[in-house]
């Protein structure tokens, strides 16, 4: 894998945030998820090959690139659909 595949992402539709790893990535995940985002997460590793990391301890707790992009709503995608929704 290399960095092509950020801007497959970025032409799906995804916004690359930052990267984290440990407690601070899976903060960034649930508020994300909380804040009604698709959340897509990438091991560093993948991006810039293995060689480049080598001797650095990351096995445990690898460093992830976090993307996301905004949760679909069904009945928001179809306005005629909501409005005829007998709420």
């Amino acid at each position: 894998m290399s960095t092509d595949i950020i801007e497959i992402l970025r032409a799906q539709g995804w916004t690359m945030r930052f990267t984290a790893s440990g407690k601070r990535l899976h903060a960034a995940v649930e508020n994300y998820r909380s804040s009604n985002y698709v959340v897509q997460t990438i091991p560093i590793r993948e991006l810039i090959g293995n060689d480049s990391l080598a001797g650095c301890e990351i096995e445990h707790d690898p460093p992830m690139l976090i993307f996301t992009k905004p949760a679909i709503v069904p009945e928001m995608d179809n306005p005629t659909k909501a409005a005829d929704h007998p709420h």
